[in-house]
């Protein structure tokens, strides 16, 4: 091959500001504890790929009869300027009602914005249509499709499906067959007949041969199984002098011993396993029972 590699002449900053303060408050028996942490995120990077061009043959003597294998030149605007702020908070209660009895309860809210560009060159993506819920349980489920793209790509492509016609995010979540967490009817392979127009390409191209396109699905559209997990431990010192003493600790892990289901296979190609749930994201409960000796 001749040329540069496509990140050859990459180069950029990542500058990081922060910002955290706690108050603690002690009444008594009484004890609180609040806090916040603001973080300010810079991404400052030149990548100019294939900016000096890239020829490749696939053999020496493909290079003497000049019959290249790829090329490829590529120009544009080459500099991103992302930022973006996450803001954490969390306050936390102690209350001593005896030697022998705490009580400890505690919150804590993390919003991570999505990023921008300072001026506005990130054009896949449009900040203020992101509306983050308050509140959400589940795991994002990304519904791909590892034979979408193959007009693009050949064998190896990579994509996501197509919805179905008159599917959405909510017919996609009703009537669901028996042993599915959503309907994988609602998502069909994005195939392209020889001849036709292909989607992606916004009518300006038509496949020469049977194929798969991108496919119309979003990324992480549905929301995965609730997750729930509590956890309790409980602990005595036996003092035996100034220095020395034993702690007695008891631990229970998953404490209502609840089962928490794992997203389902998400990847179209995976067949009649796509939409189901095969595998569990927790442990059962687990008990554990230690004794620590402090000099």
């Amino acid at each position: 091959s001749f040329g540069t590699f496509a990140l050859s002449d990459a180069h950029g900053s990542i500058p990081t500001l922060s910002f955290s303060d706690t108050l603690s408050i002690k009444r008594r028996l009484h004890y609180i504890r609040a806090g916040l942490e603001i973080r300010y995120y810079g991404n400052n990077v030149t990548v100019p790929i294939q900016t000096r061009g890239n020829i490749i043959f696939q053999s020496f003597n493909n290079f003497l009869s000049g019959k290249t294998q790829s090329a490829a030149l590529a120009n544009g605007i080459t500099d991103r300027s992302a930022r973006t702020s996450d803001y954490n908070f969390f306050e936390q209660k102690d209350w001593k009602f005896s030697p022998k009895l705490n009580l400890n309860l505690g919150l804590r809210y993390e919003l991570d914005l999505p990023p921008y560009d300072t001026r506005g060159r990130l054009a896949t993506f449009d900040p203020s249509l992101y509306r983050p819920p308050l509140t959400v349980s589940g795991l994002p489920i990304d519904i791909v499709d590892s034979g979408a793209g193959t007009i693009y790509f050949g064998v190896n492509g990579g994509g996501r499906p197509n919805f179905a016609p008159r599917a959405t995010v909510a017919t996609a979540t009703t009537n669901i067959p028996f042993g599915y967490y959503f309907n994988p009817a609602a998502f069909p392979r994005p195939i392209v007949l020889s001849g036709q127009i292909i989607p992606s390409s916004n009518g300006t191209a038509i496949a020469n041969a049977p194929g798969t396109d991108f496919g119309s699905v979003g990324r992480n559209i549905l929301r995965g199984p609730d997750q729930f997990n509590m956890d309790f431990s409980v602990s005595k010192h036996f003092r035996f002098d100034e220095a020395k003493n034993v702690e007695i600790r008891a631990e229970i892990f998953n404490l209502f011993n609840d089962v928490n289901f794992a997203n389902p296979i998400s990847n179209l190609n995976a067949d009649s396993d796509f939409g189901r749930i095969i595998s569990t994201s927790n442990n059962p409960r687990l008990m554990q029972l230690a004794f620590k000796f402090n000099i």
